[in-house]
């Protein structure tokens, strides 16, 4: 034992000379010893010492309650009083007495009083027997510093860790502490325990278990070791048992030394696998080793630590404190594995040792698996992709990456199929000095191939190019190698040409520039530049002129081919991919660069040009103006290089887009933006203070606005709208030179169209700011005043053109606005004024003027009834119903206000004109309101007249839901082939109190005539009525007065549109249930027999499969359902008497399998457990692999669509995989093979589970 602690062995004159110098510091640190000792020695049921600034709080220094008595702690409750005085007698006396007369919490009998001190104290003995004849306490006991060398030496980690303090160095031993500090200083930002740690709660809870118990010896598995032996440490931290008895060694002489000895240590060997471990156990002591899973012991770990997931590391590294974005490339860049974390550059590596497996591989090997990064070994493409780069055949250099992937810290993973560099700056960083220009040449060879490989689903329409890996129409090389190969020419541009010295003056990034130029110089159309998708910001970052130049040439001519990238790719949920994305980011990240800006700025201003826009919100002229930002900084250049580029480059180029983009950047319009896209290996954006100072962006946003202001063309409307609309910018300097020019503009020789547009702007403007004079950017009333006096200058003397805006729209704005509660009726007595000042200044013809120039001309109208000359105009109004367009919308206003207020006057005029036609009629009454006395003057028409009448009646309203009103109208429209009109007209009782008062047998007929003579109708009308249909189904199936088998038919036409729907065909499922017979019959309509019995082809064949298909894929009732429960009996006689027609119509397996499908729509039976008793019953007694595969898959299909965030892979699979396993555990002996059911159901969520977990892993 002493050998084990030579250089570290602290004596009493050590502890002595400790005190002396360092006084205070032994004063704090002497109670956290004697609690250290304490718990290493044995297991207190209670502690309580106090330490470091604690010691000045009254009371007793330290007090415990120990079962059994050792060598140095005596059994029971003590009293524990600490010093470091010169005088011990002194100390020990004036404590000894203090607690003698407060012995709280304790009693004097029950209660042993200790004294300790940390000096020689050779009268201790004496001063010890002195105190014991008082008999005062049940003991008296006096600790010195000789007593604590002898402690020290029965506990080795504590006396480790104490004799740290001393300055006593041993690195073949430390205690948890010291381990730890030389654990997380490995990187300056250290890795902390809540990282190793987090969820694993189980894990540290079975750690936990050990430490308590300490026997035996126990193996700790992760990936790496490194990992395996952070966790112990990070778990120990928080144990105070754990803290005072371990000891990590390094060394087996160490090892010896330490384990000779009966203790109860425990021990964790770091850097070797000790001998011995059964003598460290035999003598007490517990042994803890660190294992990866590659270590032959594996299999027989205690813990096992499995690779975390994406979500879990991540949420561990912003426990280290970093951003978002430091995390995405935090776990981008290592994968999550901690050896290549604590060589990455954000956690700012202090010093470690680099792994052995760049000697042990060959150069060419380690290169290719660099180039490519990831592949799939199951594409035999990829596969002749690394035999060019590494210059061997596949097999053979399959063999020696698997051999890679087994080393110690390997750089290479194999997921599922596809092969996977975990770190790959930090493998670059370790093989980067074996670099030859032989490998580049290789890898020049595979982008010319692999990057020029086209996409085949660029030729799909678009809403089916999300099917194209369902159609094989996907590229002959994978993505993933693709974006490898990619992610390598921007590593080597950004990192390679440092080593030109040792290449003898070859620069890589000289030939990827030519790669990447010869790429597009080869490759001159639209599905190239769709085919390089998420390639084409790597391929951008590594060659950045090349690329800006293809993206000109692509973009230069009247017709350029890379507008195709913008046309809209049908919707956004299926296959509507946003093409142009990645063009615009890698465009974005260039311009971090000052070199590259103006060009980009050039490349973005062509774009949003050509842009045809669409529903995307990422569009070329957001780009450009995220660029151009001043309030954040998102390029290297200064403001007023920005500025500069607007001027003498872009203005002259691209006027218009530039004018707009210099609208964008005033201060009024400045939004929030996402942020654009960055190089990935460039330090092009790093390093940018990303807030600009307000000084800066002011001057900037002043120079926008001069640069405006020298570029307005006043003649250009458009240009006079846009400055209006943001005037509340300028500075008062320019707001006035703004005013003065408007007012001075000859107003006549501006076209109607443009003063239209200015005279809109203004009102918009000056209503919007007379409302809300307390908005963010008010105007002055000054301000507003000027604009009223330049509104006035280009209003028109035309009464008509100043003020047909009133009949624009419904909200018409004003100058001088008013409350919200007044506005309406101000709208519409400055209609009536307007329209009596026309009559009286021209009469019918200026209203007709007005008529015309409105684009409502049913507001005209609605004004002209309610005004004092609607009289006057009623003849006109008679004779504008026979005419064309905007007359007769007007005229049929006027006369269905007139109707609907007066309808004994709507009457009479109809009445009046008896030779009016059967048409004129029909249209006049179709402004009447619909009601009982409408409909009987509609009945007196002729047969051509009621059909137009019903025909053209569109919208109406019912004020009193009158049934039998509704009833009428709804057969009204039926006899007239309107089924739809007829279904509208009914459905103005759905959410009526009397709905169920309606005809069965009218809604019957109205769905029928709908299904099965759908004239004049198409599918997306039908589709449009699909919740109206719905509710009519509903109706009659609570309606007593319909035949069953009506409502089934009804149910069977109508069956695409009720998935997932509130209605739902019960009667058919009810039938399905009650009739085994019908059940075999869709079945069999479905497939095709296999008795040599062939059904006749019939034209309507399709769509009754396709029925067939639709209904049992719904069927939501099982046989001998009654409530919460299925009778047993009923539901064993139906399968029974399927399988019988089954096996009678060939279709034995087929049929087996649906019935198994349809018995995994069961409910959960009785005790709580999926599928009900009587289904558990089915299966125990058929035993029938048909029929238990159906009901697995039938199962895991009901699932449907499934939602999860970006990475959390396969938490949800395996929760349900759990949960199924738990169940088939409580069934096992009962209902065994319903058991085995589970289980398998259980084993497809565990491969879904893993399949969701590796595409996290690979980026998919």
């Amino acid at each position: 034992m002493e050998g084990s602690m030579t250089g570290w062995h602290v004596t009493s004159n050590d502890i002595k000379s400790w005190t002396e110098t360092n006084k205070r510091r032994a004063e704090e640190t002497l109670p956290l010893l004697v609690k250290k000792l304490i718990l290493a020695s044995c297991e207190p049921k209670e502690i309580n010492f106090s330490s470091g600034d604690a010691i000045a709080i009254g009371g007793w220094d330290g007090t415990i309650d120990v079962a059994e008595a050792t060598q140095f702690i005596p059994a029971g409750k003590s009293g524990w009083e600490i010093g470091t005085n010169k005088n011990v007698k002194g100390k020990a006396d004036d404590d000894y007495s203090k607690r003698s007369k407060k012995p709280d919490p304790f009693k004097l009998d029950e209660t042993t009083f200790v004294f300790v001190t940390s000096r020689l104290w050779t009268k201790r003995d004496g001063w010890v027997r002195s105190k014991s004849s008082n008999n005062e306490w049940k003991d008296v006991k006096g600790i010195n510093a000789e007593t604590l060398e002898n402690w020290l030496e029965t506990c080795p980690a504590v006396h480790r860790w104490f004799a740290t303090l001393l300055d006593k160095r041993l690195d073949s031993t430390k205690d948890v502490e010291q381990a730890w500090n030389e654990y997380e200083n490995q990187t300056k930002v250290n890795i902390t325990s809540d990282f190793l740690l987090h969820n694993r709660e189980k894990e540290s809870k079975a750690i936990d278990e050990i430490v308590t118990k300490q026997l035996g010896s126990h193996l700790i598995k992760s990936e790496s070791k490194i990992e395996a032996y952070g966790f112990i440490l990070a778990s120990f931290l928080d144990s105070d048992i754990a803290k005072c008895r371990c000891l990590i060694i390094k060394d087996q002489e160490s090892w010896d030394c330490i384990t000779s000895r009966k203790q109860s240590l425990i021990l964790v060997p770091l850097g070797f696998t000790p001998s011995g471990k059964g003598t460290a156990v035999s003598n007490g002591h517990t042994v803890i080793s660190a294992i990866d899973e590659k270590d032959i012991r594996a299999d027989k770990a205690d813990i096992c630590l499995s690779h975390q997931s994406r979500l879990d590391r991540q949420e561990g590294f912003k426990k280290l404190g970093f951003n978002d974005e430091e995390i995405q490339s935090l776990y981008d860049d290592t994968k999550g594995y901690l050896e290549p974390l604590l060589r990455h550059p954000l956690l700012k590596p202090v010093d470690f040792e680099p792994p052995d497996w760049p000697n042990k591989f060959k150069s060419e090997v380690l290169f290719a698996v660099l180039f490519a990064s990831e592949w799939c070994d199951e594409n035999k493409y990829d596969k002749e992709a690394l035999e060019i780069l590494s210059g061997l055949p596949y097999s053979e250099f399959n063999q020696i990456i698997i051999k890679l992937s087994k080393e110690n810290d390997t750089p290479i993973r194999l997921v599922g199929k596809v092969w996977q560099v975990i770190s790959k700056v930090d493998y670059w960083l370790l093989i980067a000095p074996k670099i030859a220009v032989p490998y580049f040449k290789c890898l020049g060879k595979t982008i010319s191939i692999v990057l020029a490989d086209l996409d085949p689903s660029y030729d799909l329409p678009s809403n089916e190019r999300y099917m194209a890996p369902i159609k094989g129409a996907v590229p002959k090389y994978s993505d993933l190698l693709k974006i490898g190969l990619s992610d390598s020419l921007a590593l080597l541009t950004a990192h390679s040409d440092e080593l030109s010295p040792q290449l003898g003056g070859y620069k890589p990034s000289d030939d990827i520039r030519i790669w990447v130029r010869d790429l597009f110089g080869t490759n001159k159309e639209l599905k190239f530049w769709y085919s390089l998708g998420s390639c084409m910001q790597l391929v951008a970052e590594a060659a950045p002129e090349e690329f800006i130049s293809a993206v000109e040439a692509a973009t230069s001519n009247k017709n350029p081919y890379l507008l195709g990238l913008f046309e809209e790719k049908g919707s956004a949920i299926l296959g509507g991919d946003c093409d142009h994305l990645n063009l615009l980011c890698s465009l974005e990240q260039l311009s971090w660069k000052k070199q590259y800006f103006a060009k980009v700025s050039l490349c973005l201003a062509r774009l949003v040009e050509i842009d045809p826009g669409g529903r995307w919100a990422n569009r070329p002229s957001s780009s450009l103006v995220d660029i151009y930002l001043g309030w954040i900084n998102n390029t290297s250049i200064s403001h007023e290089q920005r500025v500069q580029v607007l001027d003498k480059v872009l203005i002259s180029q691209y006027p218009e887009v530039t004018w707009k983009l210099m609208l964008s950047l005033l201060i009024k319009n400045s939004g929030v933006t996402t942020g654009i896209s960055k190089p990935k290996y460039q330090d092009w954006s790093k390093d940018i203070e990303r807030s600009a100072t307000t000084h800066d962006y002011n001057n900037y946003v002043d120079s926008i606005e001069n640069l405006l202001f020298s570029k307005i063309d006043y003649g250009k409307c458009s240009r006079l709208c846009d400055l209006i609309d943001n005037l509340n910018s300028y500075t008062e300097t320019h707001q006035q030179e703004l005013i003065s020019k408007l007012l001075g503009q000859t107003v006549d020789l501006i076209s109607d169209k443009d003063r239209d547009r200015i005279l809109n702007q203004l009102r918009i403007t000056l209503s919007c700011h007379r409302e809300r004079p307390d908005s963010e950017y008010p105007y002055s009333t000054e301000l507003l005043d000027q604009l009223e006096e330049v509104y006035h200058h280009f209003n028109y003397a035309d009464t008509v053109k100043a003020n047909v805006f009133l009949f624009n729209d419904d909200y018409p704005r004003f100058i001088h606005p008013v409350s919200q509660e007044e506005h309406d009726d101000l709208v519409q007595d400055s209609r009536i004024k307007i329209i009596e000042t026309l009559y009286q200044e021209g009469g019918n013809s200026a209203l007709e003027k007005l008529i015309l120039a409105s684009p409502c001309p049913d507001i005209v109208g609605y004004s002209i009834y309610k005004s004092s000359v609607s009289t006057d105009v009623l003849s006109k109004a008679l004779k504008w119903l026979s005419e064309d367009d905007k007359y007769v919308i007007c005229s049929k206003k006027y006369f269905s206000v007139l109707a609907h207020e007066n309808m004994n006057s709507a009457v009479d005029i109809l009445k009046g004109n008896p030779s009016w036609g059967e048409d004129k009629k029909s249209q006049f009454l179709l402004c009447f309101p619909v009601n009982k006395e409408t409909l009987a003057l509609v009945d007196e028409l002729d047969q051509a007249g009621k059909s137009l009448y019903w025909t053209q009646l569109h919208r109406y309203f019912l004020a009193d839901k009158d049934i039998d009103l509704v009833a009428i109208i709804a057969a009204r429209f039926l006899e007239h082939e309107m089924p739809l009109a007829a279904l509208d007209a009914i459905s103005h009782m759905f959410h009526n109190s009397g709905a169920s008062l309606l005809d069965g047998n009218l809604v019957e007929s109205i769905l029928i005539k709908i299904a099965i003579d759908p004239k004049g109708l198409n599918s997306h009308s039908i589709q449009s009525h699909q919740y109206k249909i719905l509710n009519a189904i509903g109706l009659i199936q609570n309606c007593s007065g319909i035949k069953v088998e009506n409502i089934r038919q009804i149910e069977w036409l109508y069956l695409p549109i009720f998935r997932f729907r509130k209605v739902q065909p019960c009667y058919l499922f009810k039938y399905v249930a009650e009739n085994p017979v019908f059940f075999a019959q869709l079945v069999i309509w479905i497939y095709k027999r296999n008795d040599n019995v062939e059904e006749l082809s019939q034209e309507k064949q399709k769509q009754r499969t396709e029925t067939a298909m639709k209904l049992l894929d719904t069927l939501s009732i099982l046989p001998g359902v009654v409530g919460e429960d299925i009778n047993k009996d009923i539901l064993n006689s139906w399968v029974d008497e399927a399988r019988a027609i089954f096996e009678e119509s060939g279709l034995v397996d087929i049929g087996d399998s649906k019935i198994g499908t349809y018995l995994a729509g069961s409910q959960v039976g009785n005790d709580g457990i999926w599928p009900h008793e009587s289904v558990r019953d089915v299966l125990e007694r058929i035993k029938n692999k048909q029929i238990e595969y159906g009901i697995i898959c039938g199962k895991i299909n009901a699932r449907g669509v499934t939602c999860r965030g970006q990475y959390a892979g396969g938490s949800q699979e395996k929760e349900l995989a759990c949960r199924y396993k738990e169940d088939a555990e409580k069934i096992d002996c009962i209902f065994p093979n319903t058991a085995g059911v589970l289980r398998s159901i259980a084993e497809k969520y565990e491969k879904q589970a893993v399949i969701h977990d590796q595409s996290v892993e690979i980026g998919y």
